[in-house]
C-alpha cells in the first residue's frame, strides 16, 4: 500500500516541520500496529484510544477522563490524562501531524483536518479520532526527537 502514498522531498519535510508538529504514534509495537496503520490509510483518520468507554465532552476534565476508563482511573496514569485531552483539545484542523511507530521510528505526514469525534472498537471502547489529508511517506532519513508519549507537540 506505501507504493500508493507519495514520498516527501527533503525540502517538503523541511518546510512541513518549520512551524510546528505534532507526533502521534498510530499504535503499541504489537500485532495489530500494521492493522492500525492500514484502517489510517484507509479511512483517512487518525485516533487514540486508552480504553474510553464513554464519548467525552469537547474539553474534559481530568475527572471525566478518569470515569471514562478503566485504565486512566489510576493516579499513576496522568500523562495518559493528558494525553487523551490534549488530542481532543490541543489539535486544531490544518495542524501538521507526523504519524510515528515507536520512540524514534516516523512514517507519515499529514494535516488534521476534522474536529474530534468518537468510533466504537472492537473492544467495545471509543476510540477519539480526527480526519487526516494530505497523507505521505517521510523521508527514511528525517529524524524526530525521542517520544515515550503517545502524542507530543515539537515547536
Amino acid at each position: 500500500m506505501n507504493q500508493e502514498i507519495p514520498i516527501m522531498t527533503t525540502q517538503e519535510m523541511t518546510n512541513f516541520i518549520n512551524n510546528g508538529y505534532w507526533v502521534i504514534k498510530a499504535h503499541t509495537n504489537d500485532e495489530d500496529f500494521e492493522r492500525e496503520l492500514n484502517y489510517i490509510k484507509k479511512d483517512k483518520s487518525i485516533g487514540i484510544c486508552f480504553g474510553i468507554q464513554k464519548q467525552l465532552s469537547s474539553n474534559p476534565s481530568d475527572d471525566e477522563i478518569k470515569k471514562a476508563s478503566q485504565y486512566l482511573n489510576s493516579p499513576t496514569k496522568q500523562t495518559s490524562r493528558n494525553m487523551v485531552k490534549q488530542f481532543i483539545t490541543k489539535l486544531n484542523i490544518d495542524d501538521k501531524v507526523i504519524i510515528g511507530k515507536g520512540a524514534r521510528q516516523s512514517l507519515f505526514a499529514c494535516n488534521i483536518t476534522s474536529t474530534p469525534y468518537y468510533e466504537e472498537n472492537e473492544q467495545n471502547s471509543y476510540k477519539t479520532r480526527r480526519r487526516i489529508k494530505n497523507l505521505k511517506r517521510i523521508p527514511e532519513e528525517f529524524t524526530r526527537p525521542y517520544l515515550q508519549q503517545t502524542i507530543r507537540y515539537y515547536k
